[in-house]
């Protein structure tokens, strides 16, 4: 379990995660990593390590299989053992960007691992790994109270938000699909404010 101190607002309970249905559940994975996408796709842009282009590849092919659109998942088993080679090393790097990048890895395996076995449960492992990206974020820049509140508000309001959304969804489809897609997507920007310009 991840340990890191949030405030004290009215997070989700495990009971909020445990009500999902299993499609619910690996939708709201899946677009925790959409979000954060940017943190990864930023150090690999510095780095020249990793491969964002894959990672949207692999996250598209998540969401086709939501939406029913991908029918074997063959593909997407093949996909993720590539993308293990892809998940960068602390220990490799200097900067302190290896570990939203790392995060959002993670995020990114634990979500299409939870659409090929959906034992695993991936709601609240999503979850608490982008608060706990946030947590590591406010530490390294030493934010105040303040600055500090207003991320956590955001994120707050962005699960509460994503969760209604997903459970709104009885057979899903495309459109709905899609639209949870955008709202995780946003204004392009993470859960640390990152953002690319061509994201």
């Amino acid at each position: 379990m991840l340990t890191f101190t949030r405030p004290d607002l009215p997070w989700l309970t495990s009971n909020a995660f445990q009500a999902l249905t299993e499609w619910q559940d690996q939708a709201f994975g899946l677009a925790m990593a959409e979000r954060n996408l940017p943190n990864y796709s930023l150090f690999s842009e510095a780095t020249k390590f990793g491969d964002p282009d894959f990672a949207r590849k692999l996250m598209n092919k998540g969401w086709s299989y939501l939406s029913g659109e991908l029918n074997s998942l063959k593909s997407l088993e093949r996909h993720l053992e590539e993308w293990e080679d892809l998940i960068p090393d602390p220990e490799d790097f200097d900067a302190y960007g290896v570990y939203p990048a790392l995060d959002e890895a993670v995020a990114i395996q634990s979500a299409i691992l939870a659409i090929l076995d959906p034992v695993y449960r991936v709601g609240q492992d999503c979850s608490e790994l982008s608060c706990s990206t946030i947590a590591s974020f406010l530490e390294v820049i030493d934010a105040n109270e303040e600055d500090s509140m207003a991320f956590w508000e955001q994120e707050l309001s962005f699960q509460q938000v994503l969760i209604d959304k997903v459970q709104a969804v009885g057979t899903p489809s495309g459109q709905s699909v899609n639209q949870i897609k955008r709202y995780a997507q946003g204004d392009g920007s993470s859960q640390i404010g990152i953002c690319l310009s061509d994201e």
